[in-house]
Order: structure tokens, then C-alpha cells, then sequence
């Protein structure tokens, strides 16, 4: 992965919230593993999938899958308005 400082900032802070989660939880990590070291390799390993050819047409479905919602959204919210102001026109959804 490539050097950024705002990045490498945030893997920080981070590593150092996911150390603390783990210490309230009653599960402190060892001391020779770091909640940045954690995050870091995360990232790491979903960079090496996304760019493999299963996670580049895993992420390509993705995208559809996104674009065909997005696609529906209008018309089923739209149905819900329409179901919503029928419903007060003849009384049950109306409120006094």
C-alpha cells in the first residue's frame, strides 16, 4: 500500500481505538501485536483481493447490483408516498 500521511494517520488512530475496544472487552491484544499493525494488515490483504480477478468481478457485480437499486429506489419510494397519502385521504393514516 502506498505511503500517505492522512492515511497512515488514520490506520493510527484506528489500531489505537481497536486496542482499546479489546481492553474493555477483557481481550488486550499481546504486547507484540498492535491495533495498527491489525488494521494495517487488513487493508493490506483486501487491497491484494480487490485487485486479484475474483475481487475485480466480485466488485464489478457489486457496482450492478448498487446501480439496480439505485435504479429502484425512485419507483418504490414514490409507492410508499402514494401509499402513505391514500392511506390519510380516507382516513387511516391521518392523524387528528
Amino acid at each position: 500500500m502506498d505511503s500517505n500521511p492522512k492515511l497512515d494517520q488514520w490506520i493510527r488512530d484506528k489500531g489505537a481505538e481497536l486496542e482499546a475496544a479489546f481492553r474493555q472487552a477483557g481481550s488486550p491484544l499481546p504486547p507484540e501485536l498492535t491495533g495498527e499493525f491489525l488494521v494495517r494488515s487488513t487493508l493490506d490483504e483486501n487491497e491484494k483481493w480487490f485487485k486479484s480477478p475474483e475481487g475485480q468481478a466480485r466488485s464489478k457485480r457489486m457496482i450492478e447490483i448498487a446501480s439496480e437499486v439505485a435504479a429502484e429506489l425512485p419507483s418504490r419510494v414514490l409507492a410508499r408516498l402514494e401509499r402513505l397519502f391514500s392511506e390519510g385521504q380516507d382516513g387511516a393514516g391521518a392523524s387528528a
